[in-house]
Formats: structure tokens, sequence, C-alpha cells
């Protein structure tokens, strides 16, 4: 089993596919491993629809598509936040500040909603370093609102650990994911899963694979590349936020279910109902073996993906690699 995660296409700014010389090798292997393939000794699968379109674009070859399992739920019951009580409301922008995550443009929303805003807003942050756009130019964190604004910023300078994490996406009325479509057209997000598990509303861009997720399950408001259209959005979630509360909160009933471990194992190993008409892996599968590349929150997710298999009792071996080692350790994951 290969389970590709990393987008194989660039895509330009009306979001069309390219290939560039490296999606060469991807031909290649899919064309060496296609007799595997046809009598299921072999399978490819990924975790992003989109990434799915690429390859059968690239190479005219289905993959099946499986959900991303998501833990956060599985050690204790969720914690609601304060927000329903008609107290302000708190926005997270989850992850280190980035171009590519839209960082800047909630910070330029936020000025635009110190001069209107008739609730009060917590703007959370992670801004542990400025970051440069694809000008050149270096985004600076600027918070200085004045006294009479009714929008506060709660700017986290060091990276989280996982309870801290956990602390404030639980203590958070809104996820706010205002990614830029270029780089996020096909890419998963782990924040997104965690949020629709939650039951937490979620202000996201359109043209993304977290706007397919969102249109799945119904929940959130979807938004566009600027700052305006961010106040927008922001505006709305504060005019009803009870009922897109209530919609997120019964999203996450059947996104428990879908992205769970049980799914994803099913989806892996051939056995989901939800599959392209590709079978099961032919015969029994008690060895696989994995190989991730990649950083960060990459090796985060991918750890989550190993353990999933591992509690489920595969053998499970991962191919080098010491920060995905380290990350399972942390998890309490044996492999090999």
């Amino acid at each position: 089993v290969l389970l590709i995660r990393n987008s194989i296409a660039t895509y330009d700014e009306e979001l069309q596919p390219g290939f560039q010389v490296t999606a060469i090798f991807w031909k290649l292997m899919f064309w060496c491993y296609s007799p595997l393939i046809r009598v299921n000794k072999v399978r490819f699968v990924t975790d992003s629809d989109q990434l799915s379109e690429e390859i059968a674009l690239l190479a005219r070859l289905q993959v099946d598509v499986v959900p991303h399992p998501s833990l956060i739920f599985q050690d204790r019951p969720v914690t609601q936040s304060s927000g329903r009580s008609g107290k302000g409301l708190r926005i997270f922008l989850p992850g280190p500040a980035r171009f590519e995550k839209g960082a800047d443009l909630l910070l330029e929303a936020g000025k635009i909603l110190e001069e209107h805003a008739g609730r009060t807003i917590t703007f959370v942050l992670q801004w542990e370093n400025d970051f440069e756009g694809p000008d050149g130019s270096i985004h600076s964190l600027d918070v200085s609102a004045s006294a009479q604004a009714r929008v506060e910023y709660d700017i986290i300078r060091a990276p989280l650990s996982s309870e801290e994490y956990r602390a404030q996406l639980e203590a958070a009325d809104i996820i706010a994911l205002p990614y830029r479509s270029q780089a996020y057209f096909a890419r998963i997000s782990g924040v997104a899963v965690e949020a629709l598990v939650l039951g937490k509303p979620v202000i996201y861009t359109r043209h993304t694979w977290i706007a397919r997720q969102m249109e799945r399950f119904d929940s959130g408001i979807a938004t566009e590349e600027n700052p305006l259209a961010l106040v927008e959005a922001i505006d709305l979630a504060m005019e009803d936020f009870e009922g897109l509360s209530h919609r997120a909160e019964s999203a996450s009933v059947d996104a428990r279910n879908y992205f769970s471990t049980e799914s994803f194992l099913a989806g892996l190993l051939g056995e989901s109902e939800e599959g392209n008409g590709n079978e099961a892996l032919a015969g029994s599968c008690d060895l696989l073996y994995f190989l991730a590349v990649g950083e960060g929150g990459l090796v985060h997710y991918a750890a989550n993906q190993i353990k999933a298999l591992a509690d489920k009792g595969l053998d499970v071996v991962v191919l080098g690699y010491k920060p995905l080692e380290r990350q399972l350790n942390t998890l309490g994951t044996k492999i090999r």
C-alpha cells in the first residue's frame, strides 16, 4: 500500500494544474506498478480528492481516496468554549503564521473590524516569526489596537505542545482557515479535520480541499482570499453564531465516523464501500511498509495515520526518517 500525500501538480492563479519535470518519476512509477495494481497485489491511495484527480490526469490511473484519521477525539471528551454564553468570540488560526495560511489576511481583517465590531473579538494567532511573501515583502505583526476597539489579540510566540494545541482548539469559538487556494487546492488540512470532529465552526477559503470537506458536511462559512471578504464572513458568524454552532455540532457526528481510524483502515486495505471500484488487496495483509517524507505538520499527520494502523494490530515498518520516529515515540507507538 502506498499512501500518496504530496501534491504532484502545481496550480496557477486560475487553479489550472501543471506538471513539472519531477512528475516524470511519478508517471514512470505508476506505469511500473500497474501490473501489480491490476491483480490487487499493490494499492495506491491518497487522502485528497484533488490529488486523486491529479493522478488520473497524469497517469490515467484511478486512486482511492481514504479519510484522514483524526485521533483528537479518542482520548477524552471535547470541552466546549464559552462563546455560546453571550461573551465575546474567540477566533483561532492554528499553526505558525505563514503566507500560504493567510495569516496576513486575518490580521488585516482584524484591523478593519476594530472600527465597527459590535461584539468583542479575540484573535488568537501563533505568530512566532515574521514571514516573507512571494514578492519578497516581509509580513510583520502589528496589533496596536486602540483602547476603544472591541478587537483583542492573543499572540502565541512559541510552539505549542499537543496539550496546549488541543486546549486552544477547545477554547476557540471559531477556527479561521483563510488558506490561499494555490497552496491548499489539493493539500489536506488536518486542522480542518480536527475542527469538524470537534464540532467547531470554520471560516474557510473557497476552491480548497477544506472547502470540499465543509461542503460534504454542510458546515462553516466560505470566503474569498482578501481581508474584506474575511470581515464579511466574520460578521455573518457573529450575526448567527448559534445557528453556525448548531450546524457544526450536527456535522461532527458524521465527521467522527468518516474520519475515524476504522474508516481509514478500511479504505487503505480496499474494504471501504466508498471506494472507486478497486478490489481489496488479494490475500491477507498483516504487514505494511510505510514511507513518509516531509516535515512539521506532515510528520504529525503521518504519525497519526501510522498509529491508527498499529493500533489495529498491523505490523508497520517505517522506512527511516528520525523526526517521524520521535513523533511516534511521543504517541507511545512501537514500530519497526
